[in-house]
């Protein structure tokens, strides 16, 4: 898809516009304040997407979240007078979506932490964390129609169905720490 930006000149525009679009995109219930909540604990938040990076970047702009401790991890467009011209650095794909995909000058930020908290929606988001790198994996899933709360519940430790949101990961997570 990065080759067709390219090639039918994507305009950066185009990119902030998708990103203000609620039709396309909105945050889920309480994903703002659970961004809120880390940002004023001073913990770290990683994004992994194989997705267009840029994107995610307008969206936490556009609700005033795209904090200090936020680092995005996703195929971020390359620009050059607004217009697409590949992308910067390597592209992020389901094989790579992982830790050794996070660059250099964030990992150093995050060497002493001993906790993290996965979060996905996918069988396959459970790799983006080596549990025996860290003192404690939590790995939290969000259950959809395409993929059961009976099957997640095999691969995540915490799986919350349709009607939860961030906010139980706030009451089930942070409250008992």
């Amino acid at each position: 898809h990065i080759n067709l930006f390219v090639k039918y000149k994507l305009k950066e525009d185009i990119i902030a516009d998708a990103a203000q679009n609620t039709k396309l995109m909105k945050p889920t219930f309480y994903a703002i304040e659970f961004i809120e909540y880390l940002h004023k604990n001073n913990i770290p938040l990683i994004i992994f997407s194989a997705g267009v990076g840029n994107i995610i970047e307008k969206f936490l702009e556009n609700y005033n979240c795209y904090f200090d401790n936020i680092y995005i991890v996703s195929n971020m467009i390359k620009c050059k007078k607004g217009i697409a011209v590949g992308i910067e650095n390597d592209i992020i794909h389901t094989f790579n979506k992982n830790e050794s995909s996070i660059p250099k000058n964030i990992t150093e930020k995050l060497k002493d932490r001993n906790t993290v908290i996965l979060i996905g929606d996918h069988i396959g988001d459970t790799t983006m964390v080596d549990s025996s790198k860290h003192k404690s994996v939590i790995k939290v899933g969000f259950a959809s129609q395409e993929i059961p709360e009976e099957v997640l519940s095999n691969y995540y430790d915490i799986v919350l169905d349709k009607k939860e949101n961030y906010k139980d990961i706030l009451i089930s997570i942070f409250n008992d720490l």
